[in-house]
Parts: structure tokens; C-alpha cells; sequence
């Protein structure tokens, strides 16, 4: 599957220059574009998690363990 939109992808390639390593996710329609856009970069492993909150935390771990930034695609809500 590939995205059709540019932004997306230059969002994704951009990270990737940038030396992003990993990207989190929470699934949802809104982030769908970011996830195929992302999965389709070999350097970049993409981590799906269902809870928003439950993935910020991840991501943050994630970046603090590596010591390099992490994307990270979701909202939090209270």
C-alpha cells in the first residue's frame, strides 16, 4: 500500500535524515497515512501500540534509552 499524500512522505523522509530511528503509533484513521508512509522506510522500525497514552510513555522511554529522538504519532487525552 502506498500514500498518496507528498506531505506525508516528506514528512517520513525527512525523519529519516534526521536519523529517526523508530516511530510509535496509536492505529486511527488520522494517523493511517503516517504509518504506511513510515513502514515503508526499512530504516525506520514502526512500533503500534492501541493506547494513546500507553505509547507517548513508550516513545519517551524509547528516546530516553537510545538517547535519540523518537516520532511519535498521537493525542493525549484527559
Amino acid at each position: 500500500m502506498d500514500t498518496s499524500k507528498t506531505g506525508v512522505r516528506m514528512i517520513a523522509g525527512i525523519c529519516r535524515q534526521m536519523g529517526i530511528e523508530y516511530a510509535v503509533f496509536s492505529p486511527g484513521s488520522r494517523s493511517a497515512p503516517l504509518v504506511i508512509a513510515f513502514s515503508q522506510i526499512a530504516e525506520i522500525e514502526c512500533i503500534v501500540i492501541p493506547d494513546e497514552r500507553v505509547a507517548g510513555y513508550f516513545a519517551l522511554g524509547l528516546a530516553q534509552q537510545t538517547q535519540k529522538p523518537v516520532a511519535f504519532n498521537g493525542q493525549f487525552k484527559s
